[in-house]
């Protein structure tokens, strides 16, 4: 089995999903568009997972390979129908795909907070607690999908924190892959690290570092739950 992964900025990877992958022999194949655009193609791969990054869906003329990246994603959910995960921004990028909107937040949600499943969560989740807490670093969301996506969880400050298309292309606005060393790595970003500060004051990157050490545990058991699950998907 087979994956392909879309990268948006060296610093933001799979983090715990690689272990997770390896754990289930799933061999990858990342494809980085913050250093390449091209030499890219959907040909022999199982999946597609789309990951995060600090831009955004509409900056197309600063970042040119999203207009190949959206085409990418397009051809692989709606033409070749191949299972699909998308993680915050590339949440994001599946739900434009699909006809949804990306608005901007009242307030962003960053930092740790509580995510609920909703009834009509799939069995992408099964077996996760019906509420547990996340990382979250977003000022952007997901509105108005189409009626062909179900709604799989949400928060206090975003009401699509999880879909689904058709049971087999997914989008989590939240993050599951983190390590202990992913905060100070991606406030290494100047737009992340703005973010943090605007949004947690000076001292943020501490004081949401320590809460990130004490949710990994359980965030990597519901990785690895999610990734078992996903991989059902590409069975049926």
């Amino acid at each position: 089995m087979k994956f392909l992964i879309f990268q948006h900025i060296s610093v933001e990877g799979l983090g715990y999903f690689e272990e997770c992958f390896k754990k289930h022999g799933i061999d990858i194949d990342i494809h980085d568009f913050s250093k390449k655009d091209s030499d890219v193609t959907l040909k022999d791969y199982d999946s597609l997972w789309v990951l995060g990054g600090p831009m955004d869906t509409d900056q197309e003329e600063k970042f040119p390979w999203m207009r190949t990246e959206k085409n990418l994603i397009s051809e692989a959910v709606l033409k070749r129908k191949i299972p699909f995960m998308g993680i915050c921004l590339g949440c994001q990028l599946l739900a434009e795909t699909l006809g949804g909107n990306i608005r901007r937040m009242k307030r962003p949600e960053i930092g740790v907070a509580n995510v609920t499943l909703l009834d009509k969560a799939s069995s992408l989740f099964h077996n996760c607690p019906k509420t547990f807490k996340a990382l979250h670093w977003h000022s952007y969301q997901a509105t108005d999908l189409p009626d062909e996506c179900d709604i799989l969880a949400k928060s206090n400050l975003c009401d699509i924190q999880a879909f689904s298309y058709q049971d087999y292309a997914f989008g989590i606005q939240f993050h599951l892959e983190e390590t202990k060393d992913t905060v100070e790595s991606w406030c290494t970003v100047p737009e992340y690290k703005k973010s943090l500060e605007q949004a947690l004051g000076s001292d943020g990157i501490n004081y949401i570092n320590k809460i990130v050490q004490n949710i990994l545990p359980q965030s990597k058991e519901i990785a690895e739950l999610i990734v078992k699950n996903f991989i059902k998907k590409i069975h049926k």
